[in-house]
């Protein structure tokens, strides 16, 4: 009787979850968060067209098109000087300089030519902006790092450590944001960046009642949560899930970031279904709808010596398989 009832439940999470999701992915809700997620997948795949070896002269023109269609949509909520579209125009732009160098031409590329030149028009970038290519390629050269520069790579992974004994006081606020704007780097699907962070300092704590239950102990010790989202919106029905996976590497960007900027971190886990009471304490801290909370960091200051748990790695062979199918 007991199996049947948690048998119940368990599936009747499920069901929540599907319904919340298919909420954002078919609702007309966060219309401009889903036309800023197509818009950034149809400028990546430009970048990354043109970025190939042997690029094919006159690719993409119904994916541009399309992006300049997802522009006149975007503009009834934004500005033409928002980064989404300031990076597809600058895209554009570089897009249409390739073909040029090239004497490539055809009726569609004149076509959106004018279009680009009619928005560009349109547009007037900021002094601070002129300086700034927000989209196309670059030309970068293999660093080839030192044995003492890898060394210090080494020392900065050995030495990231889930901390629980934080020393006192509040953790400094220009650190994180560096930390935060180093993680921003990490790689995400199609250059969406399809994720939130959300910093819920220690005095803001009792709105997540009941949060903390089960985390061990240390929730006082805690300056400040980072919660870590998913932004389901950024992405399409077909990739049902995909928020987890490029916000989970975010998330492990920035554990990296805070050692850099000597912020102790923690991971925090809950489980990903759909859960009522934590709902309502997303809700207090203004959760938007449309992303899913994926994991937090309980933050605070480094004491001068404290203790962690051994955590012992084991042998990377025992997670290495070697595919040798074709000797």
């Amino acid at each position: 009787m007991i199996f049947c009832k948690q048998t119940i439940a368990y599936w009747w999470t499920i069901v929540k979850s599907h319904w919340f999701i298919s909420n954002v992915l078919h609702g007309s809700i966060y219309k401009k968060n889903k036309i800023v997620g197509e818009l950034l997948r149809n400028t990546h795949s430009i970048e990354k067209d043109m970025s190939l070896e042997n690029v094919r002269l006159g690719f993409g023109t119904l994916k541009i098109l399309a992006a300049l269609r997802l522009v006149e949509e975007y503009l009834k909520y934004g500005e033409l000087t928002d980064e989404p579209v300031m990076m597809f125009l600058d895209a554009l732009d570089s897009y249409l300089r390739f073909h040029e160098e090239r004497n490539f031409c055809n009726s569609t590329i004149e076509n959106i030519r004018g279009r680009a030149l009619e928005l560009n028009e349109k547009r007037k970038k900021s002094p601070q902006d002129s300086s700034i290519v927000y989209g196309g390629t670059i030309m970068v050269e293999h660093q080839y790092y030192t044995d003492q520069e890898q060394t210090f790579f080494s020392k900065l992974f050995y030495n990231r450590h889930s901390v629980r004994d934080f020393a006192d006081g509040a953790v400094d606020s220009e650190a994180l944001r560096k930390a935060i704007e180093l993680a921003l780097h990490c790689p995400s699907a199609c250059n969406r960046q399809g994720f939130g962070l959300y910093i819920v300092n220690k005095i803001d704590f009792n709105l997540l009642d009941g949060w903390f239950d089960g985390i061990g102990g240390f929730t006082d010790r805690i300056d400040k949560i980072l919660f870590i989202t998913g932004k389901i919106s950024a992405y399409r029905q077909s990739e049902m899930h995909q928020w987890i996976v490029s916000s989970s590497i975010f998330a492990a960007y920035l554990s990296l970031a805070l050692e850099v900027y000597n912020i102790g971190a923690c991971f925090i886990q809950r489980q990903l279904l759909y859960n009522s009471k934590r709902q309502k304490s997303y809700d207090k801290i203004g959760i938007a709808h449309d992303e899913q909370v994926i994991c937090c960091l309980g933050i605070g200051n480094l004491k001068r010596s404290y203790a962690v748990p051994i955590s012992h790695r084991m042998k990377p062979e025992t997670i290495i398989h070697n595919v040798n199918v074709n000797k």
